[in-house]
C-alpha cells in the first residue's frame, strides 16, 4: 500500500479545501429601477482527484436552477502552506 502523501495527511487534518463555492443568484429590479442581483451561498465544489470533475454538494436548491460556481481564492498563507507541501512531495519522490 502506498504511504500518504503530506497533502494527503494535511487534508485528513483539516478536510479537503472546497475548490469553489455555490451561489444561486436572482435578478431582480430595484426599487429606483435599476437592475441589480442577490447573491446566496449555497453549497461547495470540491475537485475529483484526477482533476476530471467535481463533486457539488448544495445546501439548498434554488428554484430557477440556476447555481453560479466561483473559485475560491487562496489566502497568502494557504497559498504558501500549498506550496510546501508541493515541494515536500516533490523531495520524497
Amino acid at each position: 500500500m502506498k504511504s500518504p502523501t503530506l497533502a494527503t495527511r494535511a487534508e485528513a487534518v483539516t478536510g479537503p479545501m472546497p475548490h469553489s463555492c455555490a451561489y444561486a443568484v436572482r435578478d431582480f429590479t430595484s426599487s429606483t429601477g435599476e437592475s441589480d442581483s442577490s447573491w446566496s451561498r449555497i453549497g461547495v465544489a470540491f475537485p475529483h482527484r484526477d482533476g476530471m470533475g467535481f463533486d457539488v454538494v448544495l445546501d439548498a436548491v434554488p428554484v430557477d436552477g440556476r447555481v453560479v460556481l466561483r473559485s475560491n481564492e487562496l489566502s497568502e498563507a494557504e497559498r504558501q502552506v500549498r506550496e510546501l507541501l508541493r515541494a515536500a512531495e516533490e523531495g520524497a519522490d
